[in-house]
């Protein structure tokens, strides 16, 4: 149980990470708004870091799940989620392996990424944001960006070629330069919502 919970939660929260601190590069006129340009500020080769505050509802349970920590990308990818509370855990995406901690920092659960389509699907889009390869997220998503510089929105579909998979889609939704909430869908009605608290470059 708290290898699916921490697994659920490292899809929710992990794509959140795309964009923590980067600036979102807005030239173009509000009717014009693309995708380009949202990935045009994304890259990012610095680690960074970002306080978070993620609501989840799970179907069929009444009161919602709320959780705090800090969302951490490191250069070469590596992906970082860590609770504080209600209780101490962490998330590690690290190439093609999910591992999850427990309070004590001590290894409960190693996932191999290519057993877990949702992450997988989730990682890929991470990658090619990060990278700003519009291609290789197109390649995996239907992508709708709407909005303006004031206020913008990406959402992100998986393709019907996906087959069968939990994730129904993701929404960045943002102002001017900063990311206001991270939302992940899922086909049962389960919902996550992040909202980022601030951020902070790491040295």
């Amino acid at each position: 149980m708290s290898e699916l919970r921490g697994l659920r939660s490292a899809i929710a929260g992990l794509a959140a990470i795309v964009m923590l601190c980067a600036p979102v590069a807005m030239a173009r006129p509000a009717q014009a708004l693309e995708l380009e340009a949202l990935l045009d500020g994304v890259a990012q080769t610095e680690r960074r870091e970002v306080a978070f505050e993620e609501t989840r509802s799970i179907a069929g349970v009444t009161k919602p799940l709320m959780s705090r920590g800090r969302l951490i990308y490191e250069p070469g990818g590596r992906l970082i989620k860590r609770f504080e509370t209600p209780r101490r855990e962490t998330a590690i995406l690290d190439e093609d392996r999910l591992t999850i901690l427990d309070a004590d920092d001590t290894e409960v659960a190693t996932i191999d990424l290519w057993m877990q389509r949702d992450l997988q699907l989730v990682f890929t889009g991470l990658q090619a944001v990060f990278s700003g390869d519009a291609a290789a997220l197109r390649s995996a998503f239907d992508i709708q960006v709407s909005g303006d510089a004031g206020t913008w929105r990406l959402q992100l579909t998986p393709k019907s070629e996906e087959g069968d998979t939990r994730l129904d889609r993701v929404v960045v939704s943002g102002s001017a330069r900063q990311i206001a909430s991270f939302e992940v869908r899922e086909r049962d009605g389960d919902t996550s919502i992040i909202r980022l608290l601030g951020a902070a470059s790491g040295r």
